[in-house]
């Protein structure tokens, strides 16, 4: 790579986003290079996370080129986001449902458990009843 004279300034991203641009932007035949901005370094060595984001340089001459290619990819996302989003929207419409009969199913098995704790009780007070009265005619 050349020297940082030679390199313009693209953006700061995430980890995840970085390796994507590098990759979409390596595909053009555009060369990037990463900084890490603070002290990101040390804490990408240390913690294994940067919490400043790093900073991705293309060379002066592709800068405008970078910035397009990423605009472009960038209405795809969006596109693809949308319609993410709409799928997401019906998985959730029918995760919803899903729960609200298991938590039917739940309320109706707390029920009938309460229901069985109830009758056993009221037999075991009879039968105790039963007892002492067979008791006491003996």
């Amino acid at each position: 790579m050349q020297s940082n004279e030679n390199y313009a300034f693209l953006g700061n991203y995430s980890e995840h986003e970085v390796e994507f641009i590098e990759s979409l932007l390596k595909s053009s035949g555009i060369p990037t290079m990463r900084k890490y901005p603070g002290t990101g370094g040390y804490l990408e060595v240390y913690m294994g996370y940067n919490a400043f984001g790093i900073d991705i340089y293309v060379p002066t001459k592709k800068i405008k080129e970078a910035m397009s290619i990423l605009k472009k990819d960038e209405q795809k996302l969006k596109i693809d986001n949308n319609k993410n989003k709409e799928v997401q929207t019906e998985d959730l419409s029918k995760t919803q449902k899903d729960e609200k009969s298991i938590f039917r199913n739940i309320r109706l098995i707390m029920k009938i458990i309460l229901i069985i704790f109830i009758i056993l009780n009221i037999s075991f007070l009879l039968f105790s009843a039963l007892k002492s009265l067979i008791k006491l005619l003996y």
